[in-house]
């Protein structure tokens, strides 16, 4: 599959390039320049995805992933190279959803929820009007159900080295906004929003990561393409088999969430394969090269 993006840079100049599993064909003067893989410059440019999601640009390098001081999980810190790749700005939007739903016959999401006070394991969210804006990301899709969306789309699903480093930047800051707790810049349960459930995505432009990417802290929980293993390993391992039934990777802490240190960048969560819950959430990635 072909997927077709357009490119904004600092200067506002813009030129087509159309992503391919083999690399990227730039498009200049509708001459195309040869295939090769994507270099781009400052992490600043922005594509746009068949799908309509922004994405932005994460530099191949080090970053500092997991944490010293907290749970066992996170640890040890280890300094890792990846390269670069692109990753939506936003998590996917019921909007983006529904058009895939509609294209492929794919069921809408049902999955765990709150109904009233009790939890029900048949809500859909798309009939309630805490969760179902255009703009507020999909909820009760299982992992099975973002990797069908990201491979429809033309995408993958980060690996959670990936998506980390796109929180975090290079610098090890424990939110995607620094290092220092800030309840205002995040949509969960401390944050105090008013809102009991999610928010549209993008609601907190302060609580952006150092590479654009928003409510990477807060408003759902993401699936990542990475098997669930304890630290250290390999993180170019991330991209495991699809076939295998074991509990997969997430990422950010939702609305629900109340405890700091659950919505820390390097925390990991994971997740049965086929688990759906209105909590959780997801955004794709593109391989550069």
């Amino acid at each position: 599959m072909r997927v077709f993006v357009r490119v904004e840079f600092m200067s506002k100049h813009s030129v087509g390039f159309a992503v391919a599993a083999t690399g990227v064909c730039l498009l200049v003067l509708g001459l195309v320049a040869g295939c090769q893989p994507m270099r781009l410059g400052p992490p600043a440019e922005i594509v746009t995805s068949m799908d309509g999601s922004e994405m932005v640009y994460v530099r191949p390098g080090v970053f500092k992933r997991g944490s010293d001081d907290g749970p066992d999980p996170e640890r040890p810190q280890k300094t890792i190279t990846l390269r670069g790749f692109y990753i939506d700005k936003f998590e996917v939007t019921n909007a983006q959803y529904r058009r895939f739903v509609e294209a492929t016959g794919r069921p809408e999401p049902v999955g765990s929820g709150i109904m009233g006070n009790r939890r029900v394991a048949d809500f859909e969210p798309w009939g309630d009007k805490r969760f179902n804006g255009p703009s507020q990301p999909v909820v009760c899709v299982s992992w099975e159900d973002a990797a069908a969306y990201a491979a429809w789309a033309g995408k993958r699903l980060p690996t959670e080295a990936e998506w980390e480093k796109a929180a975090r930047g290079t610098d090890g800051r424990a939110y995607a906004w620094g290092s220092e707790w800030d309840p205002d810049r995040c949509q969960c349960a401390l944050a105090r929003h008013g809102l009991p459930a999610t928010a549209p995505v993008g609601s907190l432009p302060s609580g952006a990561s150092p590479y654009g990417c928003l409510d990477m802290t807060g408003n759902v929980w993401e699936w990542t393409a990475s098997l669930y293993r304890p630290y250290p390993y390999r993180a170019d391992d991330g991209r495991e088999d699809p076939e295998r039934n074991e509990p997969r990777v997430m990422r950010g802490g939702g609305w629900s969430n109340d405890e700091e240190a659950t919505l820390q960048v390097a925390h990991r969560g994971r997740n049965n394969p086929i688990g759906r819950g209105a909590w959780l959430g997801f955004r794709c990635a593109v391989s550069m090269g």
